[in-house]
Protein backbone atom coordinates (compact mmCIF):
# COMPACT_ATOMS: atom_id res chain seq x y z
CA UNK A 1 0.00 0.00 0.00
CA UNK A 2 1.36 3.25 -0.92
CA UNK A 3 0.14 7.18 0.28
CA UNK A 4 -2.21 7.12 -3.00
CA UNK A 5 -3.91 4.10 -2.11
CA UNK A 6 -3.91 4.93 1.98
CA UNK A 7 -6.08 8.18 0.35
CA UNK A 8 -8.09 6.59 -1.59
CA UNK A 9 -9.07 3.89 0.99
CA UNK A 10 -9.37 7.07 3.76
CA UNK A 11 -11.90 8.52 1.52
CA UNK A 12 -14.07 5.88 0.74
CA UNK A 13 -14.37 4.91 4.75
CA UNK A 14 -15.13 7.95 5.76
CA UNK A 15 -17.06 9.61 2.94
CA UNK A 16 -14.98 12.13 2.50
CA UNK A 17 -13.32 13.95 -0.79
CA UNK A 18 -9.66 12.78 -1.40
CA UNK A 19 -8.46 16.15 -1.12
CA UNK A 20 -9.56 16.03 2.73
CA UNK A 21 -8.47 12.77 3.12
CA UNK A 22 -4.97 13.58 1.69
CA UNK A 23 -4.85 16.77 4.03
CA UNK A 24 -5.31 14.89 6.93
CA UNK A 25 -2.61 12.30 6.07
CA UNK A 26 -0.43 14.73 5.91
CA UNK A 27 -1.45 16.67 9.10
CA UNK A 28 -0.95 12.95 10.79
CA UNK A 29 2.31 12.29 9.16
CA UNK A 30 3.76 15.98 10.54
CA UNK A 31 2.03 14.97 14.20
CA UNK A 32 3.79 11.81 14.05
CA UNK A 33 7.12 13.71 12.75
CA UNK A 34 6.81 16.10 15.50
CA UNK A 35 6.60 13.63 18.30
CA UNK A 36 8.98 11.77 17.47
CA UNK A 37 11.38 14.47 17.24
CA UNK A 38 10.18 16.18 20.45
CA UNK A 39 10.11 12.89 22.81
CA UNK A 40 11.58 10.24 20.93
CA UNK A 41 8.73 8.02 20.72
CA UNK A 42 5.04 7.99 19.25
CA UNK A 43 2.54 4.78 20.13
CA UNK A 44 -0.27 3.61 18.82
CA UNK A 45 -2.58 1.12 20.99
CA UNK A 46 -3.19 -2.04 18.97
CA UNK A 47 -1.00 -1.11 16.45
CA UNK A 48 2.79 -0.57 17.53
CA UNK A 49 5.21 2.19 18.63
CA UNK A 50 7.98 4.33 16.55
CA UNK A 51 10.86 4.84 18.40
CA UNK A 52 14.13 7.01 17.36
CA UNK A 53 17.58 5.33 18.13
CA UNK A 54 21.00 6.60 17.62
CA UNK A 55 23.48 5.46 15.30
CA UNK A 56 27.01 6.07 16.22
CA UNK A 57 29.42 7.50 13.78
CA UNK A 58 31.83 4.49 12.10
CA UNK A 59 33.73 3.76 9.52
CA UNK A 60 32.79 1.83 6.31
CA UNK A 61 33.79 0.51 2.63
CA UNK A 62 32.87 2.21 -0.35
CA UNK A 63 31.69 -0.32 -2.46
CA UNK A 64 33.14 1.18 -5.92
CA UNK A 65 37.10 1.65 -4.37
CA UNK A 66 36.89 -0.43 -1.52
CA UNK A 67 38.35 2.46 0.71
CA UNK A 68 37.41 2.77 4.17
CA UNK A 69 35.05 5.90 4.58
CA UNK A 70 33.95 7.35 7.62
CA UNK A 71 29.86 7.27 8.07
CA UNK A 72 28.41 9.73 10.21
CA UNK A 73 26.20 9.61 13.46
CA UNK A 74 22.77 9.28 12.09
CA UNK A 75 19.57 8.93 13.81
CA UNK A 76 17.00 6.07 12.69
CA UNK A 77 13.65 5.42 13.21
CA UNK A 78 12.69 1.56 14.59
CA UNK A 79 9.05 0.39 14.34
CA UNK A 80 8.20 -2.39 17.01
CA UNK A 81 4.51 -4.00 16.21
CA UNK A 82 2.30 -4.33 19.37
CA UNK A 83 0.95 -7.93 20.08
CA UNK A 84 -2.45 -7.26 18.63
CA UNK A 85 -0.79 -6.19 15.65
CA UNK A 86 1.54 -9.38 15.24
CA UNK A 87 -1.63 -12.24 16.07
CA UNK A 88 -3.63 -10.27 13.38
CA UNK A 89 -0.89 -10.80 10.95
CA UNK A 90 0.07 -14.03 11.68
CA UNK A 91 -3.76 -15.56 11.72
CA UNK A 92 -5.12 -13.66 8.91
CA UNK A 93 -3.90 -16.12 6.17
CA UNK A 94 -1.92 -14.12 4.49
CA UNK A 95 1.47 -15.27 3.08
CA UNK A 96 4.25 -13.63 2.69
CA UNK A 97 4.83 -12.12 -1.12
CA UNK A 98 8.06 -13.82 -2.80
CA UNK A 99 10.94 -12.13 -3.14
CA UNK A 100 11.11 -9.71 -6.09
CA UNK A 101 14.90 -9.33 -5.74
CA UNK A 102 16.70 -10.74 -9.16
CA UNK A 103 18.98 -14.01 -8.10
CA UNK A 104 22.56 -13.59 -8.68
CA UNK A 105 23.93 -14.20 -12.31
CA UNK A 106 25.68 -17.11 -12.34
CA UNK A 107 29.62 -16.95 -11.92
CA UNK A 108 31.28 -18.07 -14.92
CA UNK A 109 31.68 -21.59 -15.25
CA UNK A 110 35.41 -22.94 -14.40
CA UNK A 111 36.64 -26.74 -15.04
CA UNK A 112 37.24 -27.75 -11.48
CA UNK A 113 40.46 -29.46 -12.88
CA UNK A 114 42.69 -28.07 -15.68
CA UNK A 115 44.11 -31.20 -17.57
CA UNK A 116 47.88 -31.04 -17.94
CA UNK A 117 48.42 -31.24 -21.37
CA UNK A 118 45.81 -29.89 -23.94
CA UNK A 119 43.17 -32.41 -25.18
CA UNK A 120 43.54 -32.74 -28.86
CA UNK A 121 41.50 -35.17 -31.30
CA UNK A 122 43.66 -38.09 -32.26
CA UNK A 123 43.22 -37.48 -35.85
CA UNK A 124 45.13 -33.97 -35.62
CA UNK A 125 47.52 -35.57 -32.81
CA UNK A 126 48.66 -38.09 -35.67
CA UNK A 127 49.25 -35.64 -37.92
CA UNK A 128 51.58 -33.17 -35.35
CA UNK A 129 53.07 -35.86 -33.68
CA UNK A 130 53.21 -38.00 -37.17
Amino acid sequence: MNKADLIADLSARLSIPRSTAAEFLECAADIITRGLIEDGKVGFVNFGSLKTTNRPARTGTSPSTGEPIAIQESIAVLFKPAPALRKKLNTSGVARKPSTRRPPAPSESVPKSVPSQPVVSPKIRSRVLG
